[in-house]
């Protein structure tokens, strides 16, 4: 419960901030609009930079070519926006041109952004190299710019003492439309992203939806519905940036690295799988492998009534079924050692005796391939204290590798 209310007085601080930087930034609006307007497009300007490097410097990280779109994407957004800021009546640094020419560069950034936000969905399983990505929005992005200042063949936007043009309106209804669409299909996709990053993006899109119904209203590049609009757009921003920036700075495991939890999760459901395949194995095979054991334990006690030769049988098949159940231990001890329980038992035994009882169970092996096994055993191996088992293993195998 106190958990709870401190959340939602963290939102209500949140939100009375952000309604108090809204309200100053209506103040000077006031005071002069083109400081409003250059605020405004700088906030966007600085969060679509941000964007870029967060993803750009994650990228060899980056399991599926989705957000290294929206990074790169945003780039050249954000260019366009900066370049929309200097060319806003007044400001006076692209001379000869009138409110036509930024609003032609905000409806190309704009359909770019949307655009981006339709094809984030698209690339959620697909792997595109960053160079191919910076290359193809590098061509489009020339070639806006070129149509506006070099060729002149961009449709006009706004006319002087008239307004929008049905050009600008439609685009801004045709670029809302595909920032709907892009929305059903992040819905559709809504399990691969980070719930929190999710709310926050489609979010976005919503408030971004409203930003451009607002900017087919105004007949002013000063009037009260272009505030409206980039009031909603610094809105928009910012959950842009609570979404891929501050949350991709503070958990970026759960927004960069979602698709390697989910593969961490398959790895741990596989280890799982693997850990049941070996109990139920073990089970499997210790049984038979107990009453083979017993069954020569038997005839060895009645070896009165029995050749040498056939005594030698049953105690190879004795010592093989030792060794087979020997291997069943060693393959769980692997996964023990995998999973970083691997014990050590000190217990005092006879070396002499172990490497003769290893001698015989190697023999068979040897035998396959017609090599001669001999050990040479000093007197002075008597007993150790240590574990038998783990040096028996490491001793057949150096053997049997060597076979």
């Amino acid at each position: 419960m106190g958990k709870k209310i401190e959340q939602y007085e963290k939102t209500l601080m949140h939100f009375l901030i952000g309604a108090l930087v809204l309200f100053g930034l209506y103040l000077t609006s006031l005071y002069s609009y083109l400081l409003f307007h250059s605020l405004a497009e700088v906030f966007s300007v600085a969060v679509a930079f941000a964007i870029f490097m967060l993803v750009w410097n994650a990228r060899r990280f980056i399991g599926n070519s989705s957000l290294l779109l929206l990074g790169i994407g945003y780039l050249f957004i954000g260019g366009l926006d900066f370049i929309h800021t200097l060319a806003y009546k007044g400001m006076g640094v692209f001379r000869g041109y009138d409110t036509n020419l930024p609003t032609q560069l905000w409806i190309a950034a704009r359909y770019i952004e949307s655009l981006v936000f339709l094809a984030v969905p698209l690339f959620l399983q697909r792997r595109l190299k960053p160079g191919f990505l910076f290359f193809g929005f590098t061509i489009i992005t020339v070639f806006l710019l070129a149509s506006i200042f070099y060729w002149g063949i961009f449709p006009v936007c706004f006319v002087e003492g008239v307004g929008l043009t049905s050009f600008k309106k439609i685009s801004e209804y045709i670029i809302s439309l595909i920032f709907l669409a892009a929305i059903v299909l992040l819905v559709r996709e809504r399990e691969e992203f980070d719930p929190g990053v999710f709310r926050l993006l489609i979010g976005a899109i919503i408030v971004r939806i409203a930003s451009e119904l607002a900017f087919t209203f105004y007949i002013s590049a000063y009037g009260f519905a272009n505030l409206i609009g980039h009031f909603l757009k610094i809105v928009s921003f910012y959950l842009i940036y609570k979404a891929l920036i501050e949350i991709g700075l503070r958990k970026p495991y759960n927004l960069l690295f979602r698709d390697l939890e989910q593969a961490k999760e398959a790895a741990e459901a596989a280890s799982r799988a693997k850990s049941a395949l070996l109990a139920n194995m073990s089970h499997e095979l210790r049984t038979p492998l107990n009453s083979i054991l017993g069954f020569s334990q038997i005839l060895e006690m009645e070896a009165e009534s029995m050749s040498e030769e056939h005594l030698g049988f049953i105690r190879h098949i004795k010592g093989s079924g030792e060794h087979l159940l020997e291997m069943v231990n060693d393959i769980l001890d692997l996964s023990k050692i995998e999973a970083g329980r691997i014990e050590i038992e000190k217990m005092p035994f006879h070396l002499n005796e172990m490497l003769l009882r290893l001698r015989a169970t190697i023999a068979y092996l040897a035998n396959k391939k017609k090599i001669r096994v001999e050990a040479n055993i000093g007197p002075d191996l008597g007993l150790i204290e240590a574990d038998e088992v783990r040096i028996k293993q490491v001793l057949y195998n150096l053997l049997s590798n060597a076979i």
